[in-house]
């Protein structure tokens, strides 16, 4: 599916063709890992040069002709963090498609609390609100070492992930591009306190051009 390729920016949103026959992707593998990191908890992480060698690397590309998007990347942020556990991430090959152009559905279906709710636009993976061993992820530790910051943390298995909803942006607002649900639809920052009620079920809003969006909550506002 990958020729015609162009490298993803924040200008661009991603907006890359692909085309060819390639219709399947293989299952996440794990790479290289930062091993560098291990057993260093507290310290803070400046991107690049505090991580090795090891670059972020992130592309969106849009399929029309089979309505998906396809977004792949490496699974290293790229941006500062501070370790709150005693793993650095590993390089983790992900190739995620979605719907291209989704459509609203006529039920509701309620996502999971655990496991992948999106990906944000620097690849990597957003999560539900609980851990696997379903200890709150995003408000307080509550056993959960680093989860509830903008950063991320690494988990059992290296993989880097979010669960906090400003997903690896240190500075949000309503319309900050934060990445895309697993439905198709894109999700921005945080409405004001006084236009979070303009917000369905779903926390999401039908513009006037017909379009749909998501917005995750400020803490604060759940």
């Amino acid at each position: 599916v990958l020729l015609l390729l162009q490298p993803y920016s924040a200008e661009s949103q991603g907006a890359t063709t692909c085309s060819g026959l390639r219709l399947n992707f293989p299952a996440p593998s794990t790479g290289e890992c930062l091993t560098a990191w291990d057993n260093q908890k507290g310290e803070v992480k400046e991107y690049p040069g505090d991580f090795a060698g090891f670059a972020n690397e992130a592309k969106i590309y849009r399929c029309p002709a089979r309505n998906k998007r396809v977004i792949i990347s490496n699974g290293i942020p790229d941006h500062q963090v501070t370790l709150q556990n005693k793993k650095g991430p590993c390089v983790i090959n992900w190739a995620v498609e979605i719907p291209l152009n989704p459509t609203i559905a006529t039920s509701r279906t309620e996502v999971p609390i655990r496991g992948m709710l999106a990906m944000a636009l620097n690849g990597i993976p957003a999560y539900g609100p609980q851990e696997s061993d379903s200890n709150n992820a995003v408000e307080g530790d509550d056993g959960v070492q680093g989860a509830r910051f903008w950063y991320g943390h690494a988990g059992p298995n290296s993989a880097w992930h979010i669960h906090n909803p400003q997903m690896g942006e240190e500075t949000v607002t309503a319309t900050t591009l934060l990445g895309y649900a697993m439905d198709g639809f894109p999700i921005y920052g945080p409405l004001d306190d006084n236009s979070v009620s303009n917000l369905d079920p779903c926390n999401g809003i039908e513009n006037s051009d017909g379009s749909y969006q998501y917005h995750v909550r400020a803490i604060d506002q759940v």
